[in-house]
């Protein structure tokens, strides 16, 4: 019987609307393909070993656009989140019914620090960012790190994410 769920949050429980933000959706198309992997610099943005320039100025190489054009818009991607009104519903109904919740999401430090004070996250037992912890999933250790911090065993515990190579990773593990 599951006890603990798992949560990724970009993809999961929030996410982005580019059309309503205006954003050049061609800087982030990446973004939008939830089969292929995030490029290398996005995954060190994720995994905070990269600055918000140096983003800036990888997406402006591939892209064309200016690195003053491009740093702004990373920006306003991070303030682009919007709650899943279904999966907040969710999460808000497992909580009350006494399941164990976490979130284990990469993220860039820069966009945690907009969203951190959502009142959503009071329905979680704990929490752990990539960049944080200078982790991304997939790797193991990532994984680990939430498991082992919290307790959790694994035989009892749910792992939800939109991007397969994210769940079979989670998978290999148990």
């Amino acid at each position: 019987m599951i006890k603990n769920v798992i949560f990724d949050l970009g993809g999961v429980i929030l996410g982005r609307d580019f059309e309503k933000y205006g954003v050049h959706e061609r800087a982030f198309a990446f973004m939008h393909n939830y089969d292929s992997p995030f490029p290398q610099y996005w995954k060190d943005f994720d995994r905070g070993t990269i600055s918000q320039q140096g983003v800036a100025e990888a997406i402006a190489a591939e892209t064309g656009f200016s690195v003053s054009e491009v740093f702004p818009l990373i920006t306003r991607v991070g303030r682009m989140f919007n709650e899943f009104p279904r999966s907040v519903e969710l999460v808000e109904q497992l909580h009350g019914i006494g399941y164990k919740l976490y979130v284990l999401s990469n993220m860039p430090h820069e966009f945690w620090e907009l969203m951190k004070d959502m009142d959503l996250f009071a329905c979680f037992d704990g929490i752990v960012i990539s960049s944080k912890e200078k982790l991304i999933k997939t790797d193991p250790a990532f994984f680990r790190l939430l498991l082992d911090r919290y307790g959790l065993d694994l035989s009892v515990t749910l792992f939800v994410d939109e991007k397969a190579y994210n769940t079979d990773a989670a998978a290999r593990l148990g």
